[in-house]
């Protein structure tokens, strides 16, 4: 929809919520979370240069992607950082208020996608929901905070 790019506009959306994360999660995962989604941004806009797909059957992209994603996620949550706003979000509000941060994550994704279907094809966003499911309850299902602790 803009002539931006996808790693620039992530880079951007994501601002707002490091003044947050910065308040509620402190200085440490703020900077480790800013590091790990200014990569993602980066990578996001060379991955197109160095990587193409001729062939490529999209539920399986979006299972496997699912399945990187959360486990990506899973390991930068275990380390006390996000990938970004959504998930400063979602790890403050299961702390708060003990909603899984992967259900809270869907429940978000789930109306992004709704707004992307104005201008995104309609099987694109069936096979990215796909992902994000697949993503989000890894997340759900194997990420708490006292797994974590230190015997």
């Amino acid at each position: 929809v803009s002539d931006w790019s996808f790693g620039f506009l992530f880079f951007l959306i994501n601002l707002p919520f490091y003044a947050f994360g910065y308040k509620t999660m402190g200085p440490a995962f703020v900077a480790r979370s800013l590091i790990s989604a200014t990569v993602i941004a980066i990578l996001a806009d060379f991955a197109p240069d160095v990587m193409t797909f001729s062939d490529l059957n999209i539920w399986a992209a979006a299972v496997l992607a699912g399945c990187c994603t959360g486990i990506g996620l899973i390991a930068l949550f275990r380390h006390g950082a996000s990938a970004g706003g959504l998930g400063i979000l979602a790890l403050y509000i299961q702390e708060r208020f003990g909603i899984k941060a992967g259900w809270f994550q869907l429940t978000t994704d789930l109306a992004i996608f709704g707004l992307s279907l104005l201008v995104i094809d309609n099987l694109a966003i069936l096979a990215s929901l796909l992902g994000a499911f697949v993503m989000n309850a890894l997340i759900a299902f194997n990420h708490r905070k006292d797994w974590y602790v230190a015997r």
